[in-house]
């Protein structure tokens, strides 16, 4: 067998490259100072810093952009939970191609939990899961934490009725904070701290 005839031959892997080199820069190679001695350099790819956090921008990139004119006008769809799912939306969104992202309806509550984790931080791609099985999570504020988190792509996957829910759901819980006690903000009510037990 050639190299012609594989399906993942070395000239299209160059091709790739070589297409992929004027859409999206290369990964950083950084040095690791960890203050261990050792023979040699250590390096590491610094995958997360891709536009979506990780490689796998790359193939979603490359495979849209070999889509015939008939392929982009019916979109894609991917099935994932993560990068995949967060790379293809946003190759995708870059080509004007419409992206269907299908969620495992088993996503578990603390994948979903994770918007807490991004406060304050914002990525290129987001994707949020919003299913009536996650009613707890199912508040405004969360929700709008997490589809304010996207730079230039959000893509809630899910059901309308799940993100109505969190629409209308205002009643999250309050949130108890010594913050203004501890910047020492004059005449402000400190907030009363959290009962312990």
């Amino acid at each position: 067998m050639d190299d012609t005839e594989t399906p993942l031959s070395l000239s299209r892997i160059r091709d790739a490259r070589a297409v992929l080199a004027t859409l999206l820069a290369p990964s950083p190679c950084l040095p690791v100072d960890d203050g261990q001695a050792r023979p040699g350099r250590v390096l590491v790819k610094a995958e997360n810093l891709m536009p979506t956090g990780s490689f796998k921008i790359r193939g979603a990139t490359y495979q849209i952009l070999l889509l015939t004119a008939a392929e982009r006008r019916q979109g894609v769809v991917a099935y994932s939970t993560g990068n995949h799912a967060q790379a293809v939306a946003n190759a995708a969104h870059d080509a004007g191609v419409a992206a269907t992202i299908v969620m495992s309806p088993d996503v578990p509550t603390a994948y979903a939990a994770t918007i807490h984790k991004s406060q304050s931080s914002e990525y290129p791609a987001v994707v949020i899961p919003v299913l009536t099985q996650h009613y707890a999570m199912l508040q405004r504020n969360l929700l709008y934490t997490g589809v304010t988190r996207g730079k230039r792509l959000v893509v809630l996957v899910g059901q309308k009725k799940a993100i109505a829910i969190a629409v209308k759901n205002i009643s999250g819980r309050r949130r108890w904070s010594k913050l203004m006690e501890w910047l020492g903000a004059p005449n402000r009510p400190a907030t009363p701290s959290m009962p312990q037990g």
